[in-house]
């Protein structure tokens, strides 16, 4: 991690965000690594839905190990709903990163 960000600060005009997906980010005490998180969180019937239609199993043994939708937001910088299409989950992540990149 610290190499990736040494080389993106290397580049010139370095880029105005790095971006890294972290799925169990908050359970491994790793947020301290980045200026800002974002916590993309759904209803969980929803977040069960698209877990399955994926064919990801044992769910509920999964969500045991991690911290709740709740915890992750008020750990999180920035807090996105995804309960709605790609297309709106994108603008809604773009508007945070308009606002780092200020």
């Amino acid at each position: 991690m610290a190499a990736w960000r040494e080389e993106l600060e290397r580049r010139n005009p370095p880029p105005p965000a790095g971006i890294v997906e972290v799925p169990l980010l908050f359970e491994a005490g790793m947020e301290g690594l980045f200026d800002a998180t974002i916590a993309v969180l759904a209803d969980e019937r929803l977040r069960a839905q698209r877990a399955g239609s994926r064919g990801h199993l044992a769910l509920e043994q999964r969500a045991a190990r991690q911290l709740t939708q709740a915890e992750k937001a008020q750990r999180a910088t920035y807090v996105v709903l995804n309960d709605g299409t790609l297309e709106q989950m994108q603008a809604r992540l773009s508007v945070i990163l308009d606002m780092l990149q200020r």
